[in-house]
């Protein structure tokens, strides 16, 4: 993301996802003082969620209730990831018009080039050398979330970084020239998401759990909350409370049972968003231990390449020795680390480059 930091409400750099969600530029496996608190164990939390997801069905990977009952979490594990993209784009470049009376989106765009292709191309161009899987064109346009059931599995999950990566093409512009009427753009769309996904399922098109107009609360619902964390931080500060905070858990659990069928993906509309995002407020404010150690910050650092490559090791159509737990988890993640440190920090280094320039000439 940018090269600012926020002050007053908790300091932290500006971090991407399958995008924002789903990756971060830490420079290594350290927990550091200027980030948001909490965010990379809720990047733990929803890459374990599409791991446990994606494991079930793979070869001499155990089946009983308890793996059964989790399997339903992979899409959970996304719509975390997405108000946590929503919540952190949003925070960033409301702190950059805070500053600067504007938005760069040259810079803003440069980053998010920086920060999210290289690992996502480098992943496909891979899988396009060694298994030739077609849909080529979808994944490198980020266009994923329209191919359809079609789709090869080595690729499908690439869904949910086209959805982001059309959410970082529109918004900073609807935030730019719609900044004034920001809260009620963001309430407007949380109101018309679900009657995109009831379009969408009318018109055929079944997949409404992945097609960015129909997941977009999903996102929206983090932009909110950076909108109004100020304003909960001195008026909902019972959410942080223990009790509450369990509860909030336990609510955002419940999602994937509340959305078994399409009837209650449109009735209930933005809910489930605005308790995932109630979530995440609570996480951050509360900083508990559990989500700010050194484990979890450092598999919140690997969570981007870790989602991208752990789809050709949780393989359920094959039987090959290393789609087989637990070889194929341990191979999912030694080449997230290889992602990470050979493709990822290199660019990111590079990102940070300009402003350590910048830093020197002002000294």
């Amino acid at each position: 993301m940018t090269a600012m930091e926020a002050k007053g409400t908790g300091n932290y750099r500006d971090t991407p996802t399958a995008g924002d969600g789903l990756r971060n530029e830490s420079k290594s496996f350290t927990p550091a003082n200027r980030r948001i608190p909490s965010l990379d164990g809720l990047r733990t939390i929803s890459i374990v969620l599409v791991l446990l997801g994606h494991l079930y069905g793979t070869a001499h990977y155990p089946k009983n209730a308890l793996t059964f009952f989790l399997a339903r979490y992979a899409h959970l594990g996304v719509q975390i990831f997405f108000g946590i993209s929503g919540f952190l784009i949003t925070t960033l470049l409301l702190n950059e018009r805070r500053k600067t009376g504007r938005i760069d989106f040259y810079a803003f765009y440069l980053r998010r080039t920086r920060r999210i292709f290289p690992a996502a191309f480098f992943y496909i161009t891979v899988m396009a050398i060694v298994a030739r899987p077609g849909y080529l064109g979808w994944a490198y346009s980020y266009t994923m979330c329209y191919a359809g059931q079609g789709r090869p599995w080595l690729l499908g999950h690439l869904w949910s970084l086209s959805v982001e990566e059309q959410f970082y093409l529109l918004w900073p512009f609807v935030l730019a020239f719609g900044f004034f009427r920001k809260e009620k753009i963001g309430f407007a769309a949380m109101l018309l998401t679900p009657f995109a996904r009831l379009i969408f399922w009318r018109a055929g098109m079944r997949d409404i759990d992945e097609y960015f107009p129909a997941v977009a609360d999903s996102l929206v619902a983090g932009c909110l909350l950076a909108f109004y964390r100020p304003v909960l931080q001195v008026k909902a500060r019972w959410l942080t409370q223990p009790l509450v905070f369990l509860a909030l858990g336990a609510l955002t659990a419940s999602i994937p049972w509340m959305l078994p069928r399409v009837r209650m993906q449109i009735f209930l509309g933005g809910l489930p968003s605005v308790v995932i995002a109630l979530f995440i407020f609570a996480a951050i404010e509360r900083r508990d231990w559990l989500l700010n150690n050194r484990v979890t910050y450092a598999l919140g650092v690997l969570s981007y390449s870790l989602y991208l490559w752990q789809q050709p090791f949780l393989n359920h159509a094959s039987n090959r020795w290393w789609t087989a737990f637990p070889v194929n988890i341990l191979l999912a993640l030694a080449c997230a680390i290889g992602s990470y440190y050979v493709v990822e920090r290199p660019f990111l280094r590079m990102s940070h480059a300009p402003r350590v320039r910048e830093a020197a000439g002002v000294a």
